[in-house]
């Protein structure tokens, strides 16, 4: 049979029984409207998790956090140190690397030696003394040491930004200045030095670095206690670093002492040159915490490989790995880039919610589907004459599967239309309730950048419903179809006679 005399007949079948017809379209859009509506707001809620996240790193991009290996003490083992110097080697290897997504770094935890300590010294031409007079100049130049807030050296590399409002004279730090004895000094720390002592310092001045360390200490000292008797052997380095900027930290993004309440940095060496001329032992350095802004125009998605593959560079050796939380359920990385860890919570959770939903659609429409197979059923029955007639005349159970087809797809097909140009009206309203229903929830999530809740209705959800109430509402009449296909001429005529 043709598919046009057997669409001509579904016709003719679906007019004749127009009560059955009518039932089964108002079902099919009653249900289909609700399974809509769900997935539309399921896929609503994913698109708008990601949208937030997309929003947040265009305004205020994606910070690395690069944190320390940590163990516990074992049998009288001491912890390892949470950084080796293999490991610095790597990650700053990795810092020219990737250059291009990293505008600034921080190192907390505090550059200081444990056995020893750093002085800084106003005085010039201390790098050529030996250890002896640096320890005499040590004992007695309290008078020229630098009252400064940052004692401990907590080294911060300086953002090269686009607009370098905030350096008051010289310039910022860029990556020329990787391992090199420069000093950036705070407009806030000169004028504060410039008050208490007279002295002003310039850029292309000098400031002296002084280490004293002690070679006999080491951490079972620190975790078991000095005896009475130790003695130490105190030895003295000193460094010129030279002053290649002032900056303004009230112009500048830094991190605020978490006891006063605001910034206490006074200047900033670069971390790499701190950690191999401080020598500091590797408890001291706490973490590497990086942060990186996004330009104009970029390509989010090549961007976005690049900032995992900079992630992903610290999985691998030498970088030692820590166990993971709940017994190792949990992955605990030593590199993480926020804006991967936000993509991943928010691909997670649209993605549980969107499953919820496609569960709860399909176990809908097999439930709503039994009332099409049902009708399919009725007019099989109703139609046995008629059938048994055109199998006399020669049509095949293929002709008779695609009446009764052509007749469920059309019934399918107008209510699930109805319902989606109905949605589609409303699409006005839905926006307002979504809003209302997750607008606090982004908007949390967005941290104060501005983010408008949106709502799209994707042709492929009508479709795939479509598909769905038809492939279930086949299926559960499978079992008559067959029947009645095997069924013979002279039983079905008999049937209805």
């Amino acid at each position: 049979m043709k598919f046009l005399d057997a669409f001509r007949i579904a016709i003719h079948n679906l007019w004749h029984n127009k009560s059955r017809t009518v039932l089964t379209i108002f079902i099919v859009f009653i249900v289909s409207m609700l399974l809509m509506a769900l997935n539309f707001f399921a896929i609503a809620f994913n698109d708008n998790l990601n949208g937030v996240s997309m929003v947040v790193f265009d305004e205020k991009g994606t910070s690395y956090f690069f944190g320390g290996h940590w163990t516990q003490w074992q049998d009288g083992v001491p912890p390892s140190d949470p950084f080796t110097q293999e490991e610095l080697d790597f990650f700053f290897d990795r810092l020219d690397e990737y250059s291009d997504i990293i505008d600034t770094i921080t190192v907390s935890g505090g550059i200081w030696i444990n056995g020893g300590q750093v002085r800084l010294d106003t005085t010039t031409g201390l790098e050529n003394m030996t250890s002896a007079q640096l320890k005499n100049h040590w004992d007695n130049s309290w008078n020229t040491t630098l009252n400064t807030n940052d004692i401990n050296l907590t080294s911060y590399i300086i953002p090269q930004f686009g607009e370098e409002g905030f350096v008051v004279s010289g310039r910022p730090w860029n990556i020329n200045d990787r391992n090199t004895s420069g000093i950036f000094l705070t407009r806030q720390f000169v004028e504060r030095h410039f008050r208490q002592t007279g002295q002003l310092f310039e850029v292309g001045g000098s400031i002296s670095l002084i280490k004293e360390i002690d070679h006999n200490w080491n951490m079972n000292l620190w975790m078991g206690g000095t005896p009475s008797n130790y003695v130490p052997d105190l030895r003295y380095t000193a460094k010129t670093l030279n002053i290649k900027g002032i900056l303004d930290t009230d112009l500048m993004d830094l991190p605020v002492d978490w006891w006063s309440g605001s910034v206490n940095t006074d200047m900033f060496i670069d971390a790499e040159f701190a950690v191999n001329f401080i020598g500091a032992t590797r408890m001291s350095l706490g973490s590497f915490q990086m942060h990186f802004i996004p330009p104009t125009n970029y390509n989010f998605s090549s961007l976005y490989s690049r900032i995992v593959d900079f992630e992903d560079e610290f999985k691998k050796a030498p970088i030692r790995q820590n166990q993971g939380m709940l017994g190792g359920l949990i992955p605990n990385p030593r590199m993480s880039a926020s804006i991967v860890q936000e993509l991943f919570f928010a691909r997670l959770m649209g993605g549980l919610v969107i499953g919820v939903i496609i569960a709860i659609t399909l176990g809908i429409v097999a439930l709503s589907a039994g009332s099409i197979a049902n009708s399919i059923i009725i007019s099989t029955d109703k139609n046995k004459k008629f059938i048994g007639l055109m199998r006399a005349l020669g049509l095949k159970n293929r002709g008779v599967n695609m009446i009764i087809g052509i007749e469920t797809f059309l019934q399918i097909f107008i209510g699930v239309l109805i319902a989606f140009l109905i949605l589609l009206a409303l699409q006005g309203v839905i926006l307002t309730i979504l809003s209302a229903a997750f607008g606090s929830v982004f908007g949390s999530i967005a941290m104060g950048v501005e983010f408008t809740v949106f709502f799209n209705m994707p042709y492929y959800i009508p479709a795939a419903v479509l598909a769905a109430f038809l492939g279930f509402a086949l299926l559960m009449a499978r079992g008559s179809l067959i029947r009645l296909g095997r069924a013979d001429v002279i039983s079905i005529m008999s049937e209805v006679a």
